[in-house]
C-alpha cells in the first residue's frame, strides 16, 4: 500500500495548528517555550518529509507549513539567544516571514527583545520564505542556497548582519 506523504503531512500540520492555539493560551512561559519548540521542530520535520529541498531546487517554491513562524516564535525566542555570539552586538532586525507577520528582533549586547514594527531605526531587513527560514533556523539547510534562490533576502544599513542572525540563536 503506497504511503500518501502529502496527506500525512497535512494531518500533522493540522494537529500542529491546534497545538499552537492551545499553547498560546498557556499560563506559564516555560510551557509556551517548550510547546513552541515542539511545534516548530515538528513542522521542520514534516517540511523535510515532503521534500522541500527538491521543491526549492526545482524552483517550485517550498511547501510551507501553515504556521506563522515569526509570530509563533516571537513570544519565546528570547530563551534561544546565544549570549556569547551576541556579546557586543547592538542591532535591530526587521524580520518579515512571507505570508506571515513582521517583527523587530532587537539585540542589545546579550539580550533579545521582540517588538512590533515601529519608527525604530532598522539595521537589517530580512524577508524570508517561511519554509526556508524555518529550515535555515534549525540548521537543516545553509543560508546560501535559499539566499541565492531569492527565498531569503536582506537589505538595509547593515545587510551583512543577516548572515549572523541564524548564528545568534541557539538551535534547541
Amino acid at each position: 500500500m503506497p504511503v500518501d506523504v502529502e496527506r500525512g503531512a497535512a494531518a500533522v500540520l493540522a494537529a500542529c495548528r491546534q497545538l499552537t492555539q492551545l499553547l498560546r493560551s498557556a499560563r506559564t512561559p516555560s510551557a509556551g517555550a517548550i510547546g513552541s519548540w515542539t511545534v516548530a521542530e515538528t513542522a521542520a520535520h514534516v517540511t523535510e518529509i515532503i521534500d522541500v529541498e527538491t521543491a526549492m531546487v526545482e524552483g517550485r517554491g517550498a511547501p510551507a507549513p501553515d504556521l506563522d513562524i515569526a509570530a509563533f516564535n516571537a513570544a519565546h525566542l528570547q530563551a534561544y539567544l546565544d549570549s556569547e555570539a551576541a556579546a557586543g552586538l547592538s542591532a535591530c532586525f526587521d524580520v518579515r516571514v512571507r505570508g506571515g507577520s513582521r517583527h523587530y528582533y532587537v539585540i542589545d549586547h546579550e539580550s533579545l527583545t521582540i517588538e512590533a514594527p515601529s519608527e525604530r531605526r532598522v539595521d537589517c531587513h530580512v524577508s524570508a520564505d517561511p519554509a526556508a527560514f524555518l529550515l535555515a533556523g534549525y540548521r537543516r539547510v545553509g543560508q546560501w542556497g535559499p539566499a541565492l534562490r531569492g527565498q531569503m533576502i536582506a537589505w538595509g544599513r547593515r545587510p551583512w548582519l543577516a548572515l549572523r542572525l541564524i548564528s545568534l540563536l541557539k538551535n534547541p
